[in-house]
C-alpha cells in the first residue's frame, strides 16, 4: 500500500493497486499525503521562481506565477469534510465533474499530434519511463526500510 501510494501518479491507480494487495487504506492515504504536499512544493517552486526569473513590470507588480486551482482542491477537500450536506449532492457534483473533466479530455486529444511526438518527444518519453521506474524504486526500499 505504502509503495502504491508513493509510486503512482495516478489516485485511481494508487488505490487498485493497493487494494489488489489488501492494502487499500494505505494506498489511498498515502497517495492522497504525497498530493497534499505538491501544494507546498507549487508554492515554493512559485516564490523561487518569481524571484529568479521574472522581469519587474513596469507597473511595479510582478504576477505570481502559481496554480491556483490548487488552492480549489484544498477548499473543496476542506468543504467536502466539514460540511454536512455536501455528503447528499456529492455524487451529482460528480457526475458534473465527469460531463466537464471529459471534454476537456476530449478537447485535449483532438490537438495531438503522434507524429511530432514521434519526431521530438523521444527524450521526454525516456526521461518519463526511467524517473517512473526510478521512483517505484525508492518508494519500494523506503517502505521496506522504515515499514
Amino acid at each position: 500500500g505504502i509503495t502504491a501510494g508513493a509510486s503512482l501518479h495516478e489516485i485511481a491507480h494508487a488505490v487498485a493497486a493497493g487494494d489488489a494487495f489488501g492494502a487499500v487504506d494505505i494506498a489511498t492515504i498515502m497517495k492522497l499525503s504525497r498530493v497534499l504536499m505538491l501544494v507546498f512544493a507549487a508554492i515554493i517552486i512559485a516564490v523561487w521562481w518569481n524571484k529568479n526569473h521574472s522581469e519587474m513590470p513596469a507597473d511595479g507588480k510582478r504576477k505570481v506565477s502559481f496554480p491556483w486551482f490548487m488552492l480549489g482542491f484544498i477548499g473543496a477537500s476542506i468543504i467536502g469534510t466539514f460540511v454536512p450536506f455536501i455528503g447528499a449532492i456529492a455524487p451529482n457534483l460528480v457526475d458534473f465533474a465527469y460531463i466537464v473533466l471529459g471534454m476537456a479530455m476530449a478537447a485535449l486529444g483532438i490537438n495531438v499530434n503522434f507524429s511530432a511526438i514521434a519526431k521530438k518527444g523521444q527524450k521526454a518519453f525516456l526521461a518519463s519511463f526511467l524517473t517512473s521506474v526510478l521512483l517505484m524504486c525508492f518508494a519500494a526500499g523506503i517502505a521496506a526500510l522504515f515499514f
